[in-house]
């Protein structure tokens, strides 16, 4: 590999916690129970170039503070952005900024004060912390909300990722604040898309659903330096091995009073799930129930039409 890539990820690590994480306003993870979670999340398509924002929210199961202080001690959640490097055939991993859970020895009292926050780290020097520097990590800002803590951090940081067609997208506003009649006119704008998909993938056209997601495929084609198209195959290829499978068919779409709509990246993008699961709306079901093959779309809307951009 002779080009320079850049790629940036969540590795989460936690037990016995429920928590969810944003990165730009985008949800990228949760956890409902206390099944431990060890895994790397890569985050390059919704990174942006400048003002990156990371939110955990933990539910620390009361609302008194000496009460959530003994539950972040016994229970463990850390959350790292970590900027994966290949340059000149070698590979270089750099851990940009960590939330953790725990309070720190110095500050044993305070919940997080184990994270990192609060400085620079230089590109040119392996980004390593600094006094100065072109990536700057803020210091965490942390607020009790009831029975949980909330944490959010910005870091910029510049790894030449194009600007993201999302981004000049109309504004849709804030799912918890939109009047009754925009949420649910929003979300039956975004239900009736998916129904146009579903009917389409039932149809078997291929060739329809791939050009409803060609933004999504370039998108994802730059964000991980993968050749023009390659992103298009890949999605070409899963529709063809659903459509073909001979256990596999395409269950009936969710029906609209059980879903919820979310809107995401600071109020450019919009997403329908399944109410208290979180799932897609489609998804190709086993006949044997072995395992079930999920379709999921983000759409933005651009001069008052919706288009698939993830």
């Amino acid at each position: 590999m002779n080009k320079t890539e850049k790629h940036l990820s969540l590795e989460i690590n936690s037990e016995n916690l429920n928590y969810y994480i944003k990165f730009n306003n985008v949800m990228i993870h949760t956890t409902v129970g206390n099944a431990p979670t060890k895994e790397s999340i890569p985050v390059n398509q919704w990174a942006l170039n400048e003002n990156n924002s990371l939110l955990v929210s933990v539910n620390l199961k009361d609302e008194d503070k000496d009460k959530k202080l003994k539950y972040a001690k016994s229970d463990k959640l850390k959350v790292s952005l970590v900027l994966t490097e290949y340059k000149d055939s070698k590979k270089y991993k750099h851990t940009i900024t960590t939330f953790d859970l725990a309070p720190s020895s110095e500050e044993p009292d305070k919940i997080a004060s184990s994270s990192m926050g609060g400085f620079y780290l230089s590109s040119e020097n392996g980004y390593i912390i600094n006094n100065s520097g072109d990536v700057k990590v803020s210091s965490w800002n942390s607020q009790d909300i009831d029975e949980w803590i909330e944490s959010t951090q910005t870091i910029d940081i510049d790894i030449g990722l194009p600007k993201w067609a999302y981004l000049n997208a109309d504004d849709l506003g804030d799912d918890q604040t939109l009047s009754d009649d925009d949420y649910y006119a929003l979300l039956n704008d975004v239900y009736q898309a998916l129904e146009n998909i579903w009917k389409l993938m039932d149809k078997k056209d291929i060739t329809a659903v791939l050009k409803l997601t060609e933004i999504r495929s370039k998108d994802f084609d730059a964000a991980y330096y993968m050749a023009p198209g390659s992103k298009q195959k890949e999605m070409e290829n899963s529709l063809t091995s659903a459509f073909n499978h001979k256990d596999l068919y395409l269950d009936e779409l969710v029906a609209k009073n059980r879903v919820d709509l979310n809107i995401e990246a600071n109020g450019k993008i919009v997403r329908l799930d399944v109410q208290n699961i979180g799932t897609p709306l489609m998804y190709y079901s086993h006949k044997d129930e072995a395992f079930t093959r999920y379709y999921d779309f983000y759409f933005m809307k651009k001069d008052g039409k919706l288009i698939i951009v993830r």
